[in-house]
């Protein structure tokens, strides 16, 4: 499976995608994660990974 991209989408939305596609989530909050806003992802959008991963995202 391509891991998507979810830079910028707020954290449920990008937790919703994810797992969807079979992926696991955890997530850093950066400063409390405040905006709840994805800032980064731990496996770069495109990359092919296999279903059932670990993606971390880390949320401001």
């Amino acid at each position: 499976m391509v891991v998507p991209d979810v830079f910028g989408k707020q954290e449920g939305e990008a937790r919703t995608i994810l797992e969807g596609l079979g992926f696991i989530v955890k997530v850093d909050r950066i400063a409390g994660g405040l905006f709840g806003t994805v800032r980064f992802q731990s496996v770069p959008a495109g990359t092919p990974t296999p279903t059932g991963s670990t993606i971390t995202l880390s949320v401001v």
